[in-house]
């Protein structure tokens, strides 16, 4: 009986290492996040193209690569289409003269449903009047957009808003969403476009079948 006793305390104190151990992994995972939506980052402009009109990426980088990999793919797509891309995080100490922009876009990651409170600021600070404007969150439930909807509250002014959330750089989920872009940017409408919707794996970008 004691040896029972012994071995259900030997196991019982065996899991609660696990879940002191699960809670601080946990934990910080999550500090983590927190601090990449909140944390400021000095200015560092990148142009990508050379086209005859302008556009503007303003975004806050994900605690891994894929943001600014998703923001790479949509400024070159962008420059395929004979724009001049501005890469730059946000900041109050950006001077861009909005009226120089065709389009203007707008990316943040996303954790626990939660985005950039940085991004956030910045944009509202902006007045956009009647620009084009694209929103897009990177992160791994594809299928939960509210943070798009959250961020088209941000934008004052008559603008079209074109929105999608994006899990990796896909070249070609990114050259379907511009061409939806494409269509609709002179309505004044928010509209959210889902990659299902493409006929391609939101992930890889391959033809379904």
């Amino acid at each position: 009986m004691k040896k029972k006793r012994k071995l259900w305390v030997k196991l019982l104190i065996v899991l609660l290492i696990v879940i002191g151990v699960i809670a601080i992994s946990v934990g910080g995972w999550l500090a983590s996040a927190t601090g990449a939506l909140s944390k400021k980052y000095t200015p560092d402009e990148v142009i990508v193209g050379n086209g005859t009109k302008n556009a503007l990426i303003i975004y806050q980088p994900s605690r891994n690569d894929t943001t600014s990999n998703v923001t790479l793919e949509l400024a070159q797509q962008l420059a395929n289409r004979d724009y001049t891309v501005t890469i730059n995080y946000p900041s109050p100490v950006l001077d861009y003269d909005i009226d120089m922009y065709d389009v203007i876009a707008f990316g943040t990651p996303v954790y626990m449903g939660k985005v950039s409170s940085v991004l956030e600021s910045y944009v509202k600070s902006l007045s956009l009047g009647e620009k084009s404007i694209v929103l897009y969150s990177t992160g791994m439930n594809l299928e939960v957009t509210t943070e798009l909807s959250a961020m088209a509250e941000w934008i004052n002014g008559d603008t079209s808003i074109n929105a999608i959330k994006l899990g990796k750089a896909s070249t070609e989920i990114t050259q379907w969403f511009l061409d939806q872009w494409e269509e609709e940017q002179t309505e004044q409408i928010f509209t959210i476009h889902e990659p299902t919707q493409s006929g391609l794996d939101a992930i890889t970008g391959a033809t379904m079948k």
